[in-house]
């Protein structure tokens, strides 16, 4: 019974360090999420939803605001709105006893939507139950819990090659290798935009929790630092169809970022200077160049506040 025992706790401790070992070898390649939540707490964040995983880059606006801090922790429409579940998770991913960082805020109709039939009632929201939901746990590699409880692939495919078109790099940014042909990109953007005119503008629809959550986000953030809300471009189809489900939708994020005295840069009327995958998400190549210009603008209100 004796030597029973033995081998099973040895067979045991093989397969739990053989787990381990296939866990340590998660990386950018095979997830879009993960890394995020084995990272350190950070000092400074890139907040929202895929438009902002995909379209703002920490490495650049790193360099050029002269910063080593900012990460990316934006996620997906599904997942990220704001709400009680992204605040409890930046609650959990900000560095406690930090006052230096800055925290960019990406806004867009969406994040600020319900698709539900009951737009003020939190417990009904989308991103209850999902990933961010669960993950309790969100500084720590490997990250077991997320592994176990929401890693969407059989664990099989972690000992294969993934590929090379999805690379969530170590800053949190999630870059999107794909054709960039110009017609494939054109029929990309024509069908992004008729999947949204057909199956999300007559779901969704505006929430007063959400706005408010975005506001105690803002509130909750400003003893850490700088808080800024960033609206990104899209192609001008996306465009039309964000204006559709919030009419205004500029106007009343200045008015959020009046009532708390932050600063609010809008790109939306600069969508044709860039470059998308498909027509909503920024292409890597013009992520870079808008982290660049959004540093840019950064610089002067930064430097207005440091010498007042």
């Amino acid at each position: 019974m004796k030597k029973f025992l033995i081998q099973i706790t040895l067979l045991s401790v093989l397969l739990l360090a053989g787990i381990g070992f296939v866990f340590l070898q998660v990386d950018g390649y095979d997830d879009a999420y993960y890394l995020r939540f084995t990272s350190k707490q950070q000092e400074s964040l890139v907040l929202g939803t895929s438009r902002a995983a995909q379209g703002l880059n920490p490495a650049v606006l790193n360099r050029e605001l002269n910063r080593n801090d900012l990460y990316n922790y934006a996620f997906t429409i599904e997942d990220s709105p704001y709400g009680p579940v992204y605040l409890k998770s930046i609650q959990r991913k900000v560095k406690k006893g930090g006052k230096d960082g800055i925290f960019l805020l990406c806004v867009d109709p969406w994040s600020l939507s319900c698709r539900t039939g009951f737009p003020e009632d939190s417990t009904r929201f989308r991103e209850v139950g999902s990933f961010i939901d669960q993950t309790k746990w969100v500084n720590y590699r490997p990250n077991g819990h997320y592994l176990l409880q929401s890693y969407p692939k059989s664990y099989y495919e972690l000992l294969v090659d993934p590929g090379k078109e999805i690379c969530l790099h170590d800053n949190g940014w999630l870059e999107i290798s794909i054709d960039m042909e110009p017609d494939l990109v054109a029929r990309r953007t024509v069908g992004k935009a008729s999947d949204y005119r057909r199956y999300n503008l007559p779901k969704y629809r505006y929430s007063a929790t959400r706005w408010a959550y975005l506001e105690k986000t803002i509130q909750w953030l400003k003893p850490h630092g700088q808080v800024f809300l960033i609206r990104l471009p899209v192609d001008s189809l996306l465009l039309a169809i964000d204006d559709e489900l919030l009419p205004g939708f500029g106007d009343s994020v200045q008015a959020v970022a009046d009532r708390n005295h932050l600063p609010f840069i809008d790109f939306s009327q600069e969508g044709d200077y860039y470059t998308y995958t498909d027509g909503n998400h920024l292409y890597s190549e013009s992520a870079n160049e808008l982290s660049k210009n959004l540093a840019m603008r950064l610089k002067a209100f930064i430097e207005n506040d440091e010498t007042n």
